[in-house]
């Protein structure tokens, strides 16, 4: 916690306090996942909301997002996704509908989205192991 607080006040007002930029990034994309993964139901997830709740302008957040290889919405998308395969699999929401699943996480373009990132359709996911996509983490080295 304190290299997390250190970095946000060298990064805040660029005090020079010995914290990579490698660390700083890990530590932007840590913070703007926990954000994700909070807000990911809400419909109204997007770049604005998220830099708000992480108290940075929007033009930062795309920045950060930029330099990881990633945009805001690529990260909604993926924790959506990954949110929407655990509940697929979840024997607690086995009562739930592909539908009720996808828009209990925000999600619209569900089925099309599902089956390009897992290969699979949402219904098929719910039988077995999914092709690929590893769990989005905040770990970006």
């Amino acid at each position: 916690m304190r290299d997390y607080v250190v970095a946000m006040v060298d990064l805040r007002y660029g005090g020079g306090l010995g914290v990579s930029p490698a660390t700083l990034s890990a530590l932007w994309m840590a913070h703007l996942l926990n954000i994700i993964h909070r807000r990911h139901g809400d419909p109204a997830c997007d770049p604005r909301t998220i830099a708000q709740a992480a108290n940075m302008s929007p033009r930062l957040l795309y920045r950060i997002c930029r330099d990881a290889g990633t945009t805001p919405m690529r990260l909604v998308k993926q924790v959506r996704l990954q949110a929407c395969r655990a509940s697929l699999h979840d024997p607690a929401a086995e009562a739930m509908t592909v539908r009720d699943v996808h828009t209990s996480h925000g999600y619209d373009r569900f089925s099309r989205d599902f089956r390009r990132h897992f290969g699979v359709l949402p219904a098929a996911g719910r039988d077995g192991p999914l092709q690929h996509a590893p769990p989005v983490h905040a770990d970006h080295s």
